[in-house]
């Protein structure tokens, strides 16, 4: 009997070290995709539009600036782990690690920041034709049209990263 749990034990042991992996590759992607830091700045866009509202305090703005954004870290890794397969993750990282990956990460965060101010005040990166060409690969695999056509990870809007957003605001209006 005592063979069997030992068996368990490393059963259980083995499962662990490999969910912790997954994880660990999960939080690499969100970096990679920049979650973190697109969850914490337009959080922040938000707040300012708000103080040039006279709808709240600019020391709140001021607040948000200095948190890191790796505060969102563990919950979009959690979240990219339940839409996403071990090797769907690979495949996003190879994607978003790429030349081409980091320039379509680059242009979506520009896009985002010249939506927020209403102006084009960031210039968008340009694209070679080999990485158009890439960029067009992904977002046509099974991957790719999971990440960019049906937005597994943003719709509906995760409910954690939403929170820890609000979260974040109330403990900088304190």
């Amino acid at each position: 009997m005592k063979g069997i749990y030992s068996v368990f034990a490393l059963f259980a042991f083995v499962l662990s070290m490999h969910a912790a992996s997954e994880e660990n590759r999960a939080a690499e992607l969100v970096g990679v995709m920049r979650l973190d830091f697109a969850a914490l700045d337009s959080t922040i866009w938000s707040i300012r539009r708000k103080v040039q509202l006279g709808e709240m305090k600019a020391d709140v703005s001021e607040c948000l600036s200095k948190i890191d954004h790796k505060r969102f870290t563990k919950v979009w890794a959690e979240q990219v782990a339940s839409k996403l397969t071990e090797e769907e993750i690979e495949i996003a990282l190879d994607f978003y690690s790429s030349p081409a990956g980091r320039k379509y990460t680059e242009y979506g965060l520009t896009d985002a920041h010249n939506k927020f101010a209403g102006s084009s005040i960031e210039k968008y990166p340009t694209f070679l034709k080999s990485e158009q060409k890439n960029i067009l690969e992904f977002a046509n695999s099974i991957t790719g049209l999971k990440l960019i056509k049906d937005h597994v990870l943003t719709s509906p809007y995760p409910d954690r990263v939403a929170a820890l957003q609000n979260q974040l605001v109330l403990d900088c209006v304190k």
